[in-house]
């Protein structure tokens, strides 16, 4: 007994070493390399000016934050944006989550599991904009229900580029992100207790709610999460794109002329035919809406061409100026060092690739 009490002692006192830290690592570097770090750089930049050839320049600005309160005749631009990509991404997540939990019980109570999670995740293995137009087949004007609406006489309807449309779509891109989380937690969940709770008097819908909702948290703030960020994403750079920063018909049409057309001589004479009014009244608006003048703009244009060429092409300077618009090489360096801030032949040397 001496010996055995001695041995236990021996045990106590020999501590095994935890390897939980060790284990922790490897997830640790993946999070911080790519999450954390992106995350940070994003930040980084949001506080930086930016150069006329859409990179950063290191230098503090709060005009990125500043640009969210932009308003045109007094009006939001990008407020209402906002607005708009959040109802509808908080719609969509609403409901793939209605419809995930269910799913996701009825997979986890299943005795074909396997099936079902290759079935949910066989979509992942197309890629996703062929599984957006694939909707275009569906709902576009020629497409299945028109044609069914056709039959009995009943004209197209336009379903495509409508908030319902976009809220369905959401829904079949991103219901397997919230599927996959409520099965997991459901299948791990102990249904012993729904048992319980039944025994002691509770109905089987009051032992969902009370008992297994409550069980599966952590599979429904995952499925929240996994499906709300990234359809919040999607739209806002959809809409975004869509608005066109707010430019009304006649000042986009003029600033992408402008932007096709930048290397020719660009008179006030042939924009104000290409947009239909008089030049004064277009350069107004222009400036107006764009807060920059059209000779502005159109010298952003052709740095912005000719900042790229210096870097990337072996041509002579003034061959770069002729082919942005310029036939003046003189006056092209006046203009580039005013837009950028170096000479053509100091910006070639520090930035050529």
């Amino acid at each position: 007994m001496v010996s055995f009490n001695k041995n236990s002692k021996s045990e106590k006192g020999c501590k095994k070493p935890n390897p939980g830290p060790a284990y922790s690592w490897p997830m640790g570097g993946w999070f911080s390399a790519f999450f954390i770090i992106p995350i940070v750089i994003i930040i980084m930049y949001s506080f930086c000016a930016k150069d006329i050839f859409g990179g950063i320049k290191w230098e503090f600005s709060l005009d990125a934050y500043k640009s969210i309160f932009a308003q045109i005749d007094g009006k939001f631009l990008y407020i209402p944006l906002l607005w708009r990509t959040l109802w509808t991404a908080a719609i969509a997540t609403l409901a793939c989550i209605i419809i995930a939990i269910p799913c996701g019980y009825a997979m986890a109570r299943s005795k074909r599991q396997t099936l079902f999670l290759i079935l949910i995740i066989i979509p992942f293995l197309t890629n996703s904009l062929i599984r957006i137009f694939a909707w275009k087949t569906i709902l576009g004007e020629q497409g299945f229900i028109n044609s069914i609406l056709a039959i009995f006489s009943v004209s197209p309807k336009k379903f495509i580029g409508s908030n319902w449309t976009i809220i369905l779509v959401n829904i079949y891109m991103f219901l397997p992100y919230a599927i996959l989380p409520v099965f997991t937690a459901v299948d791990r969940f102990d249904f012993t207790l729904l048992e319980a709770a039944r025994d002691l008097g509770a109905t089987k819908p009051g032992s969902m709610f009370r008992i297994l909702l409550p069980g599966i948290r952590s599979g429904i703030i995952s499925s929240l999460i996994f499906t709300f960020i990234p359809i919040f994403g999607t739209e806002s750079v959809k809409k975004s794109k869509q608005n066109k920063k707010g430019l009304s018909p006649t000042i986009s049409k003029i600033a992408d002329y402008i932007r096709l057309n930048y290397s020719q001589e660009l008179t006030a004479t042939v924009l104000g035919n290409y947009a239909n009014m008089t030049y004064a009244n277009l350069s107004r608006l222009f400036k107006k809406e764009m807060g920059i003048t059209i000779g502005k703009y159109i010298s952003s244009m052709r740095c912005m061409e000719a900042g790229l060429l210096l870097r990337k092409s072996h041509y002579s300077i003034q061959e770069i100026a002729a082919y942005v618009g310029y036939l003046d090489n003189n006056y092209f360096v006046k203009v580039f060092k005013k837009e950028t801030g170096y000479l053509p032949s100091e910006y070639r040397k520090t930035n050529k690739e």
